[in-house]
């Protein structure tokens, strides 16, 4: 977020550089204040559409980031998934790992727990609560 936010900052100021060089080719040589008007509204426009630009981006990547973050899950709730899905409950087995990961690029919890000899390794996507990878072996493998 903090790259986007740089690279608005960015827009406007070229926008409103030229914005400042359209204004000022206008009044080059111009006795009349017909083509400077003109030239400063074509500037104006310029930068304005520029500023539109810049806040939309920026809406629509807040908006975007609102979204994921709303929908994103905790480590209590990819622990509650792989649990479910194994068929099983907390106090029946022993957590081993519950954090944050990086698989293939997707941000998510690995939950490794053990049940007898059974040894179960879930990665869920933490922005949507999915399962992305089950491995069951035995303890020891």
């Amino acid at each position: 977020m903090k790259g986007e936010t740089v690279m608005i900052k960015k827009i406007i100021v070229v926008a409103a550089m030229g914005a400042s060089v359209l204004t000022f080719v206008g009044c080059k040589d111009n006795p009349t204040n017909e083509t400077t008007a003109a030239t400063t509204a074509a500037a104006t426009t310029a930068a304005t559409t520029a500023t539109t630009a810049a806040t939309t981006a920026a809406t629509t990547a807040a908006a975007t980031t609102a979204a994921t973050t709303a929908n994103a899950i905790d480590q209590t709730a990819a622990k509650n998934i792989a649990l479910e899905h194994a068929g099983l409950k907390e106090a029946d087995v022993t957590i081993r790992e519950l954090e944050k990961d990086i698989e293939n690029g997707i941000n998510g919890i690995k939950v490794e727990f053990v049940k007898g000899v059974d040894k179960f390794e879930y990665f869920i996507n933490e922005a949507t609560g999915e399962i992305v990878k089950v491995e069951k072996d035995v303890v020891g493998d």
